[in-house]
């Protein structure tokens, strides 16, 4: 009698395991992201296209629900716009020029991470896949590329400054202050003299010095949640969803593009920006 339930046992241990069991697999597909937040007026954010892929790692507790794990390369970010009332210091020989004027900035901010999303999922109706969980993120890559166009006048004598155009060809992680990101220059008059600017300005060309660290944070968490239909043995198609719950922007950079204080040095205006990111994918289990 022991004999035959060890036997029973034992089968269907071998049965569980050959259904459930560990699979590995690839997700690959299209992000649309933006940074949800407190914008400071005139400005704002908006959706910006990327892509994910990477492997795949899931463990069935049954045949209808188990673990998903992954490891993500994810472009995520937002376009950023401001347009209003503003200033731009102007570098000559050492000196900085102060001027008030007006400013249309558009940027899109590329944040590269690497995603490791943890999901618990289940499979209803044969067919649809639903998984919840959580995620943690490693910025690898951030970087902005857009452009920027300025007019105004000077802050002590209303010379008119202006209309200048610059590229905007960002590096947040190495860039430093006042650097410019090529050797292409563009000259503007102003009071008589002529002084020489860039055409393309990196992620701090504005700053007299940089904070430590650099304009968005390293680490990222939050919520996720997905839906996929199985298109056949193995292949899935369908949506997820990433809530950020950590705040992405470092307040030391949190710059107002509106106004300088009285000193004529940045206006901090910190606030919490959080990663959104719509996924459409196909995965692969094999």
């Amino acid at each position: 009698m022991r004999s035959i339930v060890v036997l029973c046992l034992g089968l269907l241990s071998f049965h569980l395991v050959q259904a459930q069991g560990a699979h590995l697999g690839l997700r690959i597909g299209l992000n649309s992201a933006h940074f949800q937040g407190t914008a400071e007026e005139n400005s704002s954010f908006s959706n910006l296209p990327g892509f994910h892929v990477g492997p795949t790692f899931s463990y069935g507790f049954t045949d209808i629900m188990g673990l998903r794990g992954e490891l993500i390369f994810s472009q995520k970010g937002s376009k950023y716009t401001y347009d209003g009332p503003s200033y731009f210091t102007i570098r000559k020989n050492g000196q900085f020029i102060t001027t008030s004027g007006t400013r249309n900035m558009s940027v899109a901010i590329n944040n590269n991470y690497i995603d490791v999303p943890l999901m618990f999922y289940t499979l209803l109706f044969e067919r649809l896949d639903v998984s919840v969980g959580g995620y943690a993120s490693i910025l690898v890559g951030s970087t902005g590329r857009g452009d920027l166009n300025y007019s105004g006048k000077r802050d002590n004598s209303n010379a008119v400054v202006g209309p200048i155009k610059f590229l905007l060809d960002q590096n947040f992680f190495r860039d430093k202050a006042g650097t410019t990101s090529s050797t292409a220059t563009q000259t503007i008059k102003l009071e008589g003299d002529q002084i020489v600017l860039p055409e393309r300005l990196g992620a701090y060309y504005e700053y007299k010095a940089k904070p430590d660290g650099s304009k968005y944070n390293v680490l990222d968490y939050g919520l996720c949640g997905a839906l996929h239909y199985r298109l056949s043995s193995g292949l899935y198609a369908g949506v997820r969803y990433q809530l950020g719950l950590s705040d992405v922007s470092n307040d030391d950079f949190d710059i107002s593009y509106k106004s300088l204080d009285q000193a004529k040095e940045f206006n901090l205006i910190p606030a919490k920006y959080l990663n959104r990111s719509l996924q459409f994918s196909i995965m692969l289990q094999l």
